[in-house]
């Protein structure tokens, strides 16, 4: 009996961190709305992340044998916390998701800065020498 309470209670911590992902993704699924490509990604690696934590969570807790209530427990933590603390772990990751698409195109509008800078002082010498040797060759 004390068993099937633990693989419950097992089953109910897994169910609650599956759901915790699931708003982790959402948060960033909503910063990234437009990019569909990235969304179908995040998807498939969601519920790739999802089967192995089922898996994992019932090859620890019961060899692999699954049983009704080990459904219940997942379905109960699930549900627990979408019921008590969801929508404050949905803003708290859908605030660190603003602010990594932030970072990323602070970084970026910088990697173009540098790398235009570069290429003015590539190529001003190169122009400048087609300039001169356009005007001592008559403009032809």
């Amino acid at each position: 009996m004390t068993r099937e309470v633990w693989v419950l209670l097992g089953m109910c911590v897994c169910g609650t961190f599956c759901s915790a992902l699931f708003d982790a993704f959402r948060g960033a699924h909503y910063v990234l709305r437009r990019h569909d490509v990235i969304v179908i990604i995040s998807d498939i690696v969601y519920w790739a992340i999802v089967c192995a934590a089922v898996i994992y969570s019932l090859w620890q807790l019961n060899t692999g044998e699954l049983r009704g209530y080990e459904f219940a427990g997942f379905i109960i933590g699930a549900a627990a916390y979408f019921l008590t603390v969801s929508a404050y772990v949905y803003k708290f990751f859908l605030t660190i998701s603003v602010i990594c698409v932030k970072i990323i195109k602070r970084i970026h509008k910088i990697l173009l800065t540098v790398r235009s800078f570069l290429y003015k002082i590539i190529t001003a010498p190169v122009k400048g020498m087609a300039r001169h040797l356009k005007r001592k060759n008559g403009g032809a």
